[in-house]
């Protein structure tokens, strides 16, 4: 059944169900919310709290309000997602592709976007404290930075790197 299953999805699907499946070592309680993504490419205010999304292609995807505390989502693409007034505190998007993604309102405390592209992002009223923003581009991006946000080599809005916080990864 997975065999006729696999064979029968795209790409992209194959690829976010691997991976989704693959973090929960067994465990199917979000498999209807994975369902919702590959049908609707959207899922609002859905749990995926803890999953492992890493690599998974989730651009143009309606994330509102969606619950991806801890979630994995290393190296993703979220370019032109909607993940207004998302939980992701504690996720971790190191390499992760959220190109003009609407981020407005969301919750991103502690979170890792270490070397993220945030190009053209919306960031207004993002709760960005305590975030690892090292090496990460924010060109174009609408955002107001906080203070504990650390900024090490990250690409400012106009282009310019910020020095800022390198003494704390030594």
């Amino acid at each position: 059944m997975l065999t006729f299953f696999i064979r029968s999805v795209t790409a992209v699907s194959f690829t976010l169900t691997t991976s989704l499946l693959a973090g929960y070592d067994g465990d199917f309680i979000r498999q209807p919310n994975l369902q919702k993504l590959q049908a609707d490419k959207e899922c609002i205010g859905c749990d995926l709290s803890q999953a492992n999304l890493v690599a998974a292609n989730l651009s143009g995807i309606n994330l509102r309000a969606a619950n991806l505390q801890g979630a994995d989502l290393r190296g993703a693409n979220l370019a032109g997602a909607d993940l207004e007034w998302a939980d992701l505190r504690g996720a971790n998007l190191t390499g992760a592709n959220l190109t003009r993604a609407n981020l407005e309102n969301t919750s991103m405390s502690g979170i890792n976007l270490q070397n993220a592209n945030l190009q053209q992002s919306n960031l207004k009223r993002t709760d960005l404290r305590n975030a690892n923003l090292t090496s990460a581009n924010l060109l174009d991006s609408a955002i107001a930075i906080n203070r504990s946000a650390i900024l090490c080599n990250t690409t400012l809005l106009d282009g310019s790197m910020s020095r800022r916080d390198c003494h704390r990864n030594k």
